[in-house]
């Protein structure tokens, strides 16, 4: 699956599994005016805060998960 962040008709982010271990990476296909995206993030519980985001923490030009609270 290809994300189009800022809907310009390019893909900017790339959810595959790219070195097949059969799980699900995402990839930063290319930055966004002014830089890279900071970050995704996710309310899976719908209570208004970020349960999960996506970032580039290592500076690789890979975004990394990292959750947060319980769940």
């Amino acid at each position: 699956m290809e994300v189009d962040l800022d809907l310009d008709g390019a893909p900017d982010v790339a959810v595959i599994d790219t070195d097949g271990d059969s799980l699900v990476d995402v990839t930063l296909l290319r930055s966004g005016p002014g830089g890279p995206y900071a970050a995704i993030e996710v309310d899976e519980r719908a209570d208004g805060s970020a349960d999960v985001t996506l970032s580039d923490t290592d500076g690789d030009g890979r975004l990394d998960t990292v959750a947060r609270g319980p769940g």
